[in-house]
């Protein structure tokens, strides 16, 4: 997970996730200090990369791609006015969530734009999340209140800091609407983000091997087209 956060250290609080491991899970009281202390310190050095050079000397300029961008100027307006700053961000976060979380995310294409019908992996992806019960019936996991209250601050706190770097490196002073954020960048963390509202009284007596292989046909079908429509007829060959 640590090496998976390095290329963005946005997604660092993702980390924490293991540092609420319970004690059940290791073998000696040393060995949790030793793997929650050294979690710690991963989470603090990523951390530290990104947000003490954006406090101790914020950059005047920001991303040349967002025009008249300054880090400074708008880490000013962040640190001198956090409340109004709050506001701007959790409508960002709330006017977009739906899209990029349920949408945008699972069919983004990167570069090659969004895919063909996104409204279908919109649907797709949640009922699979519904429907998938195989491993709960089998090993009788499931998450507590704790683990899922955990999962989901670590979820928010990153959502945040995705918001925040691209309004302070992306974004043009003085506007209110957060630019250069994608649908894409939710997909550390989303398949988590639907583990955390599971429901639990679903069952599904399907036979598991047929079940998955439905879904991966379905999958495979939706690929090759996606293959055909993006990049075959798109790129004209």
């Amino acid at each position: 997970m640590i090496i998976g956060c390095m290329p963005k250290a946005v997604y660092a609080p993702l980390i924490l996730c293991v540092f609420f491991l319970p004690a059940s899970k290791f073998k000696s009281r040393k060995d949790k200090i030793l793997f929650k202390g050294l979690t710690a310190i991963a989470f603090l050095g990523m951390m530290s990369t990104f947000v003490l050079p954006t406090l101790l000397s914020p950059k005047q300029e920001g991303d040349i791609r967002g025009d008249a961008t300054s880090v400074a100027t708008q880490m000013s307006y962040v640190l001198g006015r956090p409340f109004a700053y709050a506001r701007v961000l959790i409508e960002n976060v709330k006017d977009t969530f739906v899209t990029y979380g349920m949408e945008h995310s699972v069919s983004s294409l990167a570069y090659m734009g969004i895919a063909t019908q996104p409204v279908i992996y919109a649907v797709l992806v949640p009922l699979v999340w519904i429907s998938d019960t195989y491993a709960e019936r089998k090993e009788n996991r499931v998450f507590s209140i704790k683990d899922r209250s955990v999962m989901l601050i670590t979820i928010i706190m990153t959502i945040c800091l995705i918001w925040t770097a691209l309004y302070l490196d992306f974004t043009e002073v003085g506007k209110t609407r957060i630019a250069g954020v994608q649908g894409r960048y939710y997909l550390p963390f989303l398949f988590l983000l639907y583990l955390c509202f599971k429901p639990s009284k679903v069952k599904n007596e399907y036979k598991a091997e047929n079940y998955q292989m439905l879904v991966m046909l379905i999958s495979c079908g939706l690929f090759m087209v996606q293959l055909y429509q993006i990049f075959l007829k798109g790129c004209g060959l």
